[in-house]
């Protein structure tokens, strides 16, 4: 019994992680080197699930390159601080440690939303 909620602050933290890493590549990518920016994140209640949605207002991700964004490696931002790891790291700990998916919207202009579903009770 007192294994749970080790094993839960555990997951916890990684949803964390994903978080912050989620505001890092929207500080990153989405406006203009030293540009202000603004963030919405929500989270919503649904049956048994959790729903985190963090919504930028920047410059957005053109189709061509959205299918790629949870692929190992891939950035546009090579030499410029980004590795291409992050959101397939991210990808693999929401939908297999934290039982939960992620997707990923977004229209040129007018910004990127990234949403992740978790489960209330992880198995």
């Amino acid at each position: 019994m007192r294994n749970k909620p080790i094993n839960h602050t555990v997951k916890l933290f990684n949803l964390h992680s994903k978080l912050l890493n989620i505001i890092s590549n929207a500080k990153l990518h989405a406006y203009p080197k030293y540009a202000p920016g603004q963030l919405n994140i929500t989270l919503t209640e649904k049956i048994g699930r959790y729903i985190i949605a963090v919504q930028d207002f920047g410059c957005g991700i053109r189709k061509e390159n959205l299918n790629q964004v949870f692929t190992a490696f891939y950035t546009t931002k090579r030499g410029q601080g980004g590795t291409g790891l992050g959101m397939s790291i991210m990808h693999s700990i929401v939908t297999s440690t934290l039982q939960g998916l992620i997707e990923i919207s977004s229209t040129l202009g007018e910004g990127t939303t990234i949403t992740i579903s978790i489960p209330k009770q992880l198995k």
